[in-house]
């Protein structure tokens, strides 16, 4: 009985999504093609199948988390650093302005764990793309699209989804308090 219940569950969860994905990927493709952006069929490309490439929801709904988690913990920053009148001798509430919070050892740990797998995808990334544009023999303009050709768009593919994964760093630096940091790495991604 339970079981049955979790499957009706997931059921309606799946269909609630299937309508929702329905809704952004024509709000997306509407306004793409009223900028003037065309758009073709993609069912013979090398990625098609793969996750959050058939439909742009998953990229809305991460870019928009990544939105809020950085808008919202940049307000957050500022109203916790906001001084409070006579709360503080002045010395105090300059060296409150320079400190931000610490991050547990154990998040360190995570976080060097992330960096080093960031490291080894960047290189992975870049001695395949390079490699593929090297055995292909691309110029920098005018390469004809080939659909036999697939390694190109497998690196370009784990490239987009890096993104995502890079996305939580940003969110880790915001909510330990370096703006400066989530600044600098926003511009360089």
């Amino acid at each position: 009985m339970a079981v049955s219940v979790v499957n009706e569950v997931l059921t309606a969860l799946r269909n609630k999504y299937e309508v929702f994905d329905n809704v952004v990927a024509m709000s997306v493709r509407r306004a793409l093609f009223l900028l003037g952006v065309p758009l073709r069929n993609a069912a013979a490309l090398p990625t098609r199948g793969l996750p959050a490439v058939d439909s742009p929801n998953p990229l809305i709904s991460i870019l928009a988390l990544y939105i809020f988690c950085v808008v919202g913990g940049l307000g957050a920053i500022r109203v916790a650093a906001a001084p409070r009148e006579g709360s503080m001798p002045k010395e105090a509430e300059a060296e409150r302005g320079r400190c931000r919070r610490q991050e547990p050892s154990a998040l360190r740990y995570l976080v060097l764990a992330h960096n080093a797998f960031c490291t080894c995808l960047s290189f992975y990334m870049a001695y395949g793309l390079l490699s593929s544009v090297y055995n292909l023999r691309y110029s920098v303009w005018g390469n004809a699209y080939n659909e036999e050709e697939k390694s190109m768009a497998h690196y370009i593919y784990v490239f987009y989804m890096s993104k995502m994964v890079e996305f939580l760093d940003t969110v880790r630096i915001v909510l330990f308090g370096s703006t400066h940091m989530s600044f600098l790495l926003n511009i360089c991604r």
